[in-house]
C-alpha cells in the first residue's frame, strides 16, 4: 500500500524530497504508524506528534493506503 508521509523540521532529512513536499511510501498491507517511521530510518524517539489524515495518532495506528501522515519533531521556542 501506498502512503503520502511529510515531515518536519529535523525530521526533514530523513525524507528525499523538496521541502515540505510529501513523499509517498510503499508499506506492506497491516502496517502501522511506527512500521513506517522505522522504514524512514527515523528513530522512533525522535517522533514526538505524529498526524495521521489530520488527527493525532499513535505508534501503533493501522495505516492504509492513501492516508496522509505528518510527522513532528520536539519544538522548542523563547
Amino acid at each position: 500500500m501506498m502512503v503520502r508521509v511529510v515531515a518536519y523540521a529535523t525530521l526533514r532529512k530523513y525524507l528525499e524530497s523538496p521541502l515540505g513536499e510529501p513523499v509517498e511510501v510503499e508499506l506492506p498491507e497491516g502496517a502501522q504508524l511506527a512500521d513506517l517511521i522505522r522504514q524512514l530510518g527515523m528513530p522512533i524517539a525522535e517522533v514526538k506528534q505524529a498526524f495521521l489524515n489530520g488527527r493525532r495518532a499513535h505508534l501503533q495506528q493501522a495505516l492504509r493506503e492513501g492516508d496522509k501522515v505528518a510527522l513532528f519533531p520536539a519544538v522548542a521556542g523563547g
